[in-house]
């Protein structure tokens, strides 16, 4: 699938995934009424994933059973289609025109899996904007641990009550990095429903799927809620995900995110170089 200037919106297919009697809705805008699988199904259906449907309006798709098979024991619905929201080759290009070496199709598998899933990313402009602060905070996909390979030194971290295992350390891990150990605690909450991260944060630099997870939590966290985020403005997820960059007229470590951002925006065929604003 190749993207055009013209932005293609995913998850717009009426019904993109069945089973049975159950089924996926089309894109419902968000602030309308009859949302959910009214008159088709059960009364709420569940929401499962942020989309974009007719000239781009953001709502909710939701999986919805007719209330025969409706069962107190039935099983969780099945995982929704994921659909690229770029091509391997612009997922490529952002990276090596860029001046850093080829992704490897994992890379760019989780990247489109975790973007949409954790992140709430559905176009090809906000996942420029997060590739591009990913890009630059793992020099190229190279570096998910803050300092490298730096010896672990306790005297590195601050403690809190609820930092009970001493011999853990939370420095900076992922792609955009994760740090300190409360955090540890509230993202490994969110994306797996228990504290595993908490109890091995090195798994973050270790396994790339938990890179990306965690990196894409910290963007839908932070920037994806965002007004001017969701306007265009990178300027705005530079103040988001690290605002000390915003305050001086002129910041290197900013503008260099900007540029890395444009190279992208070509790579993924997207229209100009982007809107710098939102920073101050």
């Amino acid at each position: 699938m190749k993207l055009s200037a013209l932005l293609v919106f995913v998850l717009e297919i009426t019904i993109s995934y069945s089973t049975g009697k159950c089924w996926y809705t089309e894109c419902q805008p968000n602030g309308r009424s009859m949302l959910g699988c009214k008159p088709h199904g059960n009364e709420t259906g569940m929401p499962i994933m942020d989309c974009r449907g007719e000239r781009a309006h953001r709502g909710k798709q939701y999986y919805c059973c007719s209330s025969d098979v409706v069962k107190r024991n039935d099983p969780p619905p099945p995982t929704p289609i994921i659909t690229e929201l770029v091509t391997f080759t612009q997922f490529q290009n952002a990276l090596t025109k860029n001046g850093f070496k080829s992704p490897s199709r994992e890379q760019f598998n989780n990247f489109n899996k975790y973007a949409q899933n954790i992140g709430g990313i559905v176009d090809a402009e906000e996942a420029a904007m997060a590739l591009a602060h990913i890009i630059y905070e793992s020099d190229g996909l190279r570096r998910t641990r803050e300092g490298g390979d730096q010896v672990k030194s306790s005297n590195s971290f601050t403690f809190t009550s609820q930092c009970r295992l001493p011999d853990q350390f939370y420095l900076g891990k992922g792609y955009l990095k994760l740090r300190g150990c409360n955090n540890y605690f509230t993202a490994s909450e969110a994306i797996y429903g228990d504290f595993r991260l908490h109890e091995n944060p090195d798994q973050v630099a270790e396994h790339d799927n938990v890179a990306w997870a965690t990196s894409m939590y910290l963007w839908g966290d932070r920037a994806h809620p965002v007004k001017e985020v969701q306007m265009g403005k990178f300027g705005a997820s530079i103040k988001e995900l690290t605002e000390d960059e915003c305050t001086t007229l002129a910041n290197w470590n900013a503008e260099t995110r900007f540029k890395i951002y444009g190279v992208i925006r070509q790579a993924f065929d997207l229209p100009g170089m982007g809107d710098p604003s939102g920073c101050r």
